[in-house]
């Protein structure tokens, strides 16, 4: 009830308007004063871009990966009898 009176500002626990506002922050009815719970969804649009572009991080990184092996990760130097 504090934490309300003081959001609230002037005209204390009787403004109609910071009622309204309060139970926007608070997530509570305006009318019943009951807690709600938060809806929860899913973007599947924007999960499936998601898992695309992480997938295609790890495809060029495997790619590049086996390109640097190639080029760079051979026996290394031989020493000859020249």
């Amino acid at each position: 009830m504090a934490a309300r009176c003081w959001n609230q500002g002037e005209g204390g626990r009787n403004n109609s308007e910071a009622d309204i506002y309060w139970a926007k922050v608070s997530g509570t009815s305006p009318v019943t004063g009951a807690y709600s719970t938060p809806t929860v969804t899913i973007n599947m649009i924007l999960l499936f871009k998601v898992t695309f572009v992480a997938l295609m991080f790890v495809l060029m990184g495997s790619k590049i990966g086996s390109i640097i092996m190639k080029d760079f990760g051979g026996s290394g130097f031989r020493f000859t009898n020249e």
